[in-house]
């Protein structure tokens, strides 16, 4: 249901991340894993002043507000809370698949069949 709401609103173009958005915030947040000391990784901890005031992380502020009105939107209409980087992880998925959906659309005629052929989902 998630990711049903999630491809809605991208649709609809009220999330307001690019492809290039999402990949860059979740490799920013899954590139503090620091695996001796067992901290960090893909845990949406990106969402925090701290991390965001990075050198690193500029410009992402937006798109974590896009993700925390979209992680809202995603509890307000299923009644059922979901994490932070629950919402970045499903949000990237859905965007890199609907971007790799339409770029093979350009090169095959029947993009759902090919799409769907692999198992793919949406």
């Amino acid at each position: 249901q998630a990711v049903a709401i999630i491809m809605e609103q991208v649709a609809a173009g009220s999330v307001g991340i690019t492809f290039a958005d999402i990949l860059r915030l979740v490799f920013h947040d899954a590139a503090t894993c620091d695996r001796s000391a067992r901290t960090g990784g893909l845990n949406g901890s990106i969402r925090f002043p701290e991390e965001l005031a990075r050198p690193e992380n500029a410009g992402l502020a937006p798109v974590v507000g896009g993700l925390l009105a979209l992680q809202r939107e995603i509890a307000a209409r299923t009644g059922v809370p979901i994490t932070f980087a629950d919402t970045e992880v499903l949000a990237c998925q859905t965007i890199v698949a609907l971007e790799f959906k339409a770029a093979l659309a350009t090169h095959v005629a029947n993009v759902d069949a090919m799409y769907d052929a692999f198992g793919n989902k949406p």
